[in-house]
């Protein structure tokens, strides 16, 4: 995950996702991290790491969201994602008699394209 968002008004944030440990009243992270601190509670923790790093847009998500069913390919493949295990799972969506839809997934930041940074 790129994000922890705590109730005591700080977050966490890397691109390449991290993994916490709790325990013995500390967290510990496996990585380096961006920590901000100094926004008071959840609420403002989240708005602050939004507008840093996901802010909201005017335009909306694409109608065919709401019109078909949603496919998530991290949910279904984690963080081992490749064009062909999703390949794999867009066939078996189909194979077991699921409607046709949208495939969101998401694309590390090393692995995007320089002159299409929003996949």
């Amino acid at each position: 995950m790129p994000f922890f968002v705590s109730t005591k008004g700080r977050y966490f944030w890397c691109d390449e996702g991290f993994l916490l440990h709790f325990g013995g009243g500390n967290i510990t992270i496996d990585r380096d991290v961006e920590l901000r601190e100094g926004y008071v509670n959840l609420k403002g923790a989240y708005l602050a790491a939004s507008r840093e790093h996901f802010p909201f847009g005017k335009e909306g998500p694409s109608d065919e969201f709401f019109k078909n069913p949603v496919y998530n390919s991290w949910i279904e493949l984690t963080f081992w994602q490749n064009e062909e295990a999703i390949l794999k799972y867009a066939d078996s969506i189909l194979d077991n008699g699921m409607s046709a839809g949208v495939l969101m997934r998401k694309v590390p930041p090393c692995q995007r394209d320089a002159e299409n940074p929003s996949q």
